[in-house]
């Protein structure tokens, strides 16, 4: 997959996701997967694949209301410690590419 082409599209429609609704729409989900397919390298129909079921998902979590009642049932630590640590594995394999002196 051309990563260049992927990410255009997905920067497109979520500005016009965006414009069309009047308000910004979180990338959350798509950076969670991004962090997912960069830990652990994934074939293109995989990622496809992950990528019509998220988005499958959330439009029916937002159709339905489920978005704010799972909101309201999470807590935001467990949204950052879900954050941090996709930060944390994601970081970990680049620290190799850094000069060893600071």
């Amino acid at each position: 997959m051309a990563p260049a082409g992927t990410l255009v599209t997905f920067g497109l429609f979520y500005a016009l996701g965006g414009a069309f609704y009047g308000l910004p729409i979180a990338v959350q989900p798509m950076k969670a997967a991004s962090a997912v397919v960069l830990i652990e390298p994934m074939e293109p129909g995989a990622i496809a694949a992950a990528g019509l079921v998220l988005g499958a998902f959330f439009l029916l979590a937002g159709v339905t209301g489920l978005v704010e009642r799972l909101a309201r049932l999470v807590p935001k630590t467990v949204s950052a410690g879900l954050q941090r640590s996709l930060t944390a594995a994601r970081t970990r394999p680049t620290a190799s590419w850094s000069p060893s002196r600071w």
